[in-house]
């Protein structure tokens, strides 16, 4: 079995939910102000990590227009969960966020002081001049297992340096919630980076 067949195997399936009002205008963007990447290409705010545990990633590709077409025609959101569009004129920007004072938020802010120890981590955010950054590789997926000791799937990333890995588990976790407060539904955060992956981050990609 291939990496994007794992990923997709284990990833909990995806129903469309329809919004309370259809709006075309989420999915528009000017003409001239999409900006293609060289490659596929996915960034980490190093300092968020260090300082607040909040993980905030910017995923950009060689035709941003196909990848947020890609996402209407599978998805039919851009929203993302406590967040807003996941939409950027450069691709898309997900945002995790974990427990205050919990061990998973000590852990991302070890890993992000370590990467933000060494400036030859870092990189140019793609919506900014902020150089605090820094690429995250995709290595697979492995085995882990989440809070309550229970098995779950994991995406394999390296932070700026092979040695500095994130694991992000996403086999337990919702497409997508519908509440009250929101028209759209809004895509959970480590599913839409599992999506991400398994699209654009394996061998086999999708044209």
């Amino acid at each position: 079995m291939n990496t994007k067949e794992m990923i997709r195997k284990n990833m909990k399936p995806y129903t469309k939910i329809k919004p309370d009002t259809p709006n075309t205008d989420i999915w528009g963007w000017p003409d001239g102000t999409l900006k293609d990447c060289e490659g596929v290409v996915l960034k980490v705010k190093a300092s968020a990590l260090a300082t607040v545990g909040k993980v905030h990633m910017q995923f950009s590709c060689g035709d941003v227009e196909g990848l947020h077409s890609d996402m209407k025609e599978e998805l039919d959101t851009p929203f993302v969960f406590l967040g807003d569009t996941a939409m950027r004129n450069y691709g898309l920007a997900v945002n995790l966020s974990v427990k205050h004072g919990s061990i998973d938020e000590s852990n991302i802010q070890a890993l992000g002081k370590k990467v933000m120890a060494d400036e030859d981590n870092l990189c140019q955010s793609f919506a900014s001049e902020s150089k605090d950054y820094a690429i995250m590789v995709f290595e697979g997926v492995v085995d882990g297992e989440d809070n309550k000791g229970e098995p779950v799937k994991m995406l394999d990333f390296r932070v700026g340096a092979h040695e500095n890995k994130m694991l992000i588990a996403f086999s337990h976790v919702e497409p997508a919630i519908k509440t009250d407060a929101m028209n759209y539904p809004e895509l959970r955060g480590e599913w839409l980076m599992a999506w991400i992956a398994s699209r654009y981050m394996t061998d086999e990609v999708v044209e």
